[in-house]
């Protein structure tokens, strides 16, 4: 049970990171239109 606990965490924290790095390359896209 430990385990799926664990792999549920990293996997939200990848999760977020993604959002994150997506969140940021649009950022940084927007004012150069």
């Amino acid at each position: 049970m430990g385990f799926t606990l664990l792999v549920r965490d990293s996997l939200c924290e990848f999760t977020v990171k993604e959002r994150n790095i997506e969140f940021k390359a649009v950022l940084a896209y927007e004012p150069k239109k």
